[in-house]
């Protein structure tokens, strides 16, 4: 079966570096890259949580004085 994706010039260009980068071709890293996403979708639809091990940091980063801890009045 051949799916035709009209892939912008630059998904392409993504596309190819990350499959050089992995060592694969363009299909394996396209298979790879769909098994991945249908792996994470059915885990977050069976009620998973992703994390990330930056999440933490970005979230304080993001929140910034909001996420501190509330000072005794001192």
């Amino acid at each position: 079966m051949l799916i035709d994706v009209p892939f912008s010039r630059a998904d392409e260009q993504k596309v190819r570096a990350l499959a050089r980068e992995a060592g694969l071709s363009v299909e394996q890293m396209t298979k790879a890259a769909i098994r991945l996403y249908s792996d994470h979708h059915n885990k977050t639809k069976a009620g998973e949580i992703c994390m990330w091990s930056g999440d933490e940091r970005r979230a304080r980063d993001f929140a910034g004085s909001a996420n501190e801890a509330p000072s005794d009045g001192a």
